[in-house]
């Protein structure tokens, strides 16, 4: 049941955002080709808050180990294209044996426009060899936002050899939709790919995905044999409404029922609800599983699950996950919780943290909770730094101010400024010192201790370090 729950979970979270995605499939997952409104991170929403241009610097990880939170990774990305994607990165961790930072990855991306990728190479470190690795552990070629080729390999990091992987080959129709998908295995001790599963898809007279039939290859005949199939049904407003899974019966040469899903919209078209169903087949008939109910206010999605039960003829509380989206748009923390059947109330579990500085238009924090009785215990971080951002038509430079002594008690002194505007700011933007620079020396003695963002301003662009106050 804990399998069918989260695959539930994961089918609801998608259609929810956006009726029209394609269905997320067990044994094979159709991308989809349409244009997916996610509660994300800044820099993958359309917000009007958007910076117009960002170049990530770096990223730091932290998680917690032996009660404290202690830096493990670091992501840098060392270099850009010419629309400021980044295009090659490196990330390190650190040894625990030795505590020395090892290479771990390297990330090579290319694109056809501004943060749309075209390719995705990753490469692990070969320790054996002191290299990186001559094929990637993830590969994937697009078409305009379309998948055309999807590699995952398995990297054995004491063996330095990869130990399993696979391959997805899309075709694609005229209207850019999927014709066809094969996936393969990885063969490791040939290092060749040996196909195993087929996806063939089929679509009504609104180019609508209609059915996916599943296949599997028998590795003495080589020939391709059923074994399930997906059915989608749509209402006359093109909102799909049922799904059904079919499995391949081959004693009697027939598809017979496996599982169903059935939606129902509010209003505004939105999933308000979705209902799972197995196939009983005894008594030839639909038996009721898992239930999802989805609320939409201003800044807040609910999504409560619920199983049913067969005693009590009713539906009881599962878990529910509350997503908070700021005004913008952006996805601001999402929430887990489990019902507690021995005190008739919901509690928390973990929970996702996105923080922004809405000043710049940029994500600088992504933060993971786990509940601990009484209150959230951090348990890891991403912290992101950025060189450059662009932000209603004023440029942002980052590393370029030279300041000293940092950490400092007194006075802070900028090597590379005599004149300008000057920010003094917390972490979370509120403005603590504001005035304009006449010297290169600027008198802290009134901040309290603690980190602050230096920012000074000269004609039309910013430059930004941060400093700590003893």
């Amino acid at each position: 049941m804990k399998t069918i729950s989260c695959l539930f979970m994961s089918i609801i979270f998608a259609l929810t955002l956006n009726a029209q995605v394609l269905p997320t499939h067990i044994e094979h997952t159709a991308p989809s080709t349409d244009s997916i409104e996610l509660p994300q991170p800044i820099w993958h929403t359309k917000s009007q808050t958007k910076a117009s241009v960002w170049v990530l610097d770096s990223m730091i990880s932290y998680q917690r180990k032996n009660g404290q939170m202690s830096l493990y990774r670091k992501m840098f990305v060392l270099q850009v294209d010419e629309y400021h994607n980044p295009a090659k990165l490196i990330t390190i961790v650190l040894d625990t044996n030795t505590k020395q930072w090892i290479n771990k990855d390297s990330i090579a991306l290319t694109y056809y426009g501004y943060n749309k990728i075209h390719t995705h190479l990753t490469l692990p470190w070969d320790k054996c060899n002191s290299t990186w690795a001559d094929t990637g552990k993830y590969e994937e070629l697009t078409q305009k936002g379309i998948t055309i080729i999807y590699i995952s390999k398995d990297w054995d990091e004491n063996k330095c050899k990869f130990v399993d992987g696979e391959k997805e080959v899309y075709t694609l129709k005229n209207e850019g939709s999927y014709e066809s998908q094969i996936r393969y295995r990885l063969d490791t001790t040939s290092i060749t790919w040996a196909k195993y599963r087929k996806a063939i898809y089929y679509y009504n007279s609104n180019n609508q995905l209609s059915s996916i039939i599943n296949q599997k290859r028998n590795d003495s005949t080589q020939a391709w044999y059923n074994y399930e199939k997906r059915v989608y049904e749509y209402n006359s407003h093109g909102l799909l409404t049922t799904s059904y899974t079919m499995l391949w019966d081959n004693t009697n040469q027939m598809w017979v029922y496996s599982r169903k899903i059935e939606l129902q919209y509010d209003s505004l078209k939105r999933v308000s609800k979705l209902i799972f169903y197995l196939w009983d087949t005894t008594n030839n008939q639909w038996v009721k599983k898992l239930h999802a109910l989805i609320e939409y206010s201003t800044n807040q999605r609910t999504h409560t699950y619920q199983k049913w039960d067969v005693f009590f003829v009713q539906w009881v509380n599962y878990i529910r996950i509350i997503y908070h989206i700021d005004n913008a748009g952006n996805l601001v923390d999402q929430i887990y919780q489990r019902w507690n059947t021995t005190n008739n109330r919901w509690i928390n579990i973990e929970k996702f943290e996105y923080v922004y500085d809405y000043s710049l238009g940029i994500q600088t924090e992504y933060n993971y909770y786990q509940w601990n009785t009484r209150s959230w215990l951090l348990q890891a971080q991403d912290r992101f730094y950025y060189s450059r951002v662009i932000y209603n038509g004023l440029e942002h430079i980052y590393r370029n101010l030279i300041i000293h002594p940092n950490p400092a008690h007194n006075e802070l002194i900028i090597n590379n400024f005599t004149q300008g505007e000057y920010k003094i700011t917390t972490l979370y933007g509120k403005i603590l010192l504001h005035n304009k620079l006449h010297n290169n020396r600027i008198n802290i003695q009134a901040l309290p201790s603690g980190i602050y963002i230096l920012e000074i301003k000269n004609d039309t662009k910013k430059y930004h370090s941060k400093f700590i106050k003893l």
